[in-house]
């Protein structure tokens, strides 16, 4: 993880898979993932995005960057980018100025969301 202030941590199997990182910053770590055997790749990125609206535009643009990387290779993106998608990911459907920006880069990227159907919201900070 990206040094004793990370929010991140990442682990695996080092008799299964290669790990490589490619890119970290403050809220990214991307890296290059390949079984032992080389015939598989693809590229994973950790988010933890920023709280503040302000500053997400950074994370937008790194993740325009690190496309432009892995267009070829399969790429998951996971983690916690501290901005809902939709008005649905909010409890009470508030819509929030930060959707915009966060539905452009994933339509740019052209990502697709994995449908959680176990619980409706993950976190509640108790104003929703």
């Amino acid at each position: 993880a990206a040094g004793r202030s990370s929010r991140m941590a990442i682990w695996w199997r080092k008799s299964c898979l290669n790990v490589t990182e490619v890119f970290r910053d403050r809220h990214v770590i991307a890296c290059r993932c390949q079984n032992l055997q080389g015939d598989l790749e693809w590229f994973v990125s950790w988010i933890y995005g920023p709280c503040a609206t302000a500053d997400r535009a950074e994370l937008w643009k790194d993740l325009s960057t690190l496309y432009q990387r892995v267009q070829e290779v399969p790429w998951l993106i996971g983690g916690d980018f501290n901005c809902p998608l939709s008005s649905d990911d909010r409890p009470g459907g508030r819509t929030d100025s930060a959707m915009a920006g966060f539905q452009m880069v994933v339509q740019n990227l052209g990502v697709t969301e994995y449908p959680i159907s176990a619980v409706e919201f993950t976190w509640r900070n108790g104003s929703g």
